[in-house]
């Protein structure tokens, strides 16, 4: 297991008490925040960090591979700390995102030999409604 420090030397990124305090806020947490609030955890180590820095050190550690990007679905770019393709559920009413384990038997050297593309990524999304949401609708249900 890599320090902050390390990961952030090993992909080529400048250490900085900000940066480790972006990074751990991700690395602690499975819940796949968005940058509002990666700023909003990292201010309680780091009071006088801004929101523009969050948002530069999130773009960059994605750029270099070190963290990823999420797309849920409602406008906000939310953000992982395992770097590794994997597979996601996203509800569809409130836009919780989490960690699926699944298998997924495409791979990369097989969609591109069946593509003819030089496949860069692999992002897997699963859309339903979570077990609150559903509890949610089927009680609004039974008032009417």
């Amino acid at each position: 297991m890599f320090s902050a420090a390390e990961a952030l030397k090993a992909r080529g990124m400048r250490v900085t008490p900000q940066r480790i305090a972006v990074y751990n806020v991700l690395k602690a947490t499975d819940d796949h925040p968005s940058v509002e609030t990666v700023y909003e955890r990292v201010r309680s180590d780091c009071p006088s960090i801004s929101l523009n820095t969050v948002y530069t050190t999130l773009c960059k550690m994605a750029e270099i591979g070190l963290i990823r990007p999420i797309d849920a679905g409602d406008g906000l770019c939310r953000y992982d700390g395992n770097p590794h393709p994997h597979a996601h559920v996203v509800c569809t009413s409130c836009r919780r995102v989490e960690d699926l384990d699944v298998r997924i038997d495409l791979d990369e050297k097989e969609a591109a030999s069946r593509s003819d593309y030089t496949i860069d990524d692999v992002a897997v999304y699963f859309y339903g409604k979570c077990a609150d949401c559903r509890k949610l609708s089927n009680r609004s249900i039974r008032s009417i």
